[in-house]
């Protein structure tokens, strides 16, 4: 199974911060993961999270709560219930908790990694 994350952040000024998570995510994460970003700063937020929530994504937004305190928004695509504000190090904890089901391939596991900019 792999988890597919989408990072939005609020505004273009916290772009960098999202390449940052995307990176820890990439780092801390031991099973397949897939983490796009969504730079579509044109867009308003509640359009963006709604194309996303479509696309059956599991949705990250970073914003200055990140800045402060290590807090990212997540809203779970299987439950399209309002978002749940999370310390990094605690969704790290919960995504590592996951059981990984997916055949043992050990070349896909290297290239599980999913960038979209």
């Amino acid at each position: 199974m792999t988890l597919e994350f989408v990072i939005i952040p609020v505004t273009n000024m916290f772009k960098n911060l999202a390449y940052e998570l995307q990176e820890i995510l990439h780092e801390s994460v031991g099973r397949n993961l897939c983490v796009k970003l969504d730079e579509e700063y044109d867009s308003q937020m509640h359009s963006r999270i709604k194309y996303w929530q479509d696309n059956e994504y599991n949705i990250i937004t970073i914003g200055a709560s990140y800045i402060e305190d290590k807090i990212i928004s997540v809203r779970f695509n299987d439950k399209r219930t309002k978002p749940e504000n999370m310390n990094i190090d605690d969704f790290i904890d919960l995504l590592n908790s996951f059981e990984d089901d997916t055949p043992s391939d050990d070349s896909e596991k290297e290239n599980s990694f999913c960038i979209i900019m």
